[in-house]
């Protein structure tokens, strides 16, 4: 692997690494805004009633959810970026020889 190829991995992996976090982020972000009032989003648990409590489970339940499919698919995402590179990688060796 030449010197290149190693920094267009490098920007290539932190590319969707950064895309899929932010995405991710933003997604949770929207869904608090539109209902956190439900599990009392920035609220002391000890002030949040029974209703709120049972629906604070359950986003956290979703949460880790989304988080863990996000968190998949950048792995797949990366995997599938790196032999797509090495592909690219090895024709280009047979063009340039």
């Amino acid at each position: 692997m030449q010197p290149e190829d190693y920094n267009a991995r490098q920007y290539l992996e932190c590319g969707i690494v950064t895309t899929i976090d932010t995405v991710s982020v933003g997604i949770l972000n929207i869904l608090e805004i539109n209902f956190g009032h439900l599990w009392g989003h920035e609220k002391d648990v000890s002030d949040l009633t029974k209703e709120q409590l049972v629906y604070l489970i359950r986003w956290k339940e979703v949460r880790s959810q989304i988080l863990g499919r996000a968190e998949k698919s950048k792995n797949i995402l990366l995997d599938n970026a790196s032999k797509r590179l090495n592909i690219f990688n090895k024709e280009r060796e047979r063009f340039d020889d």
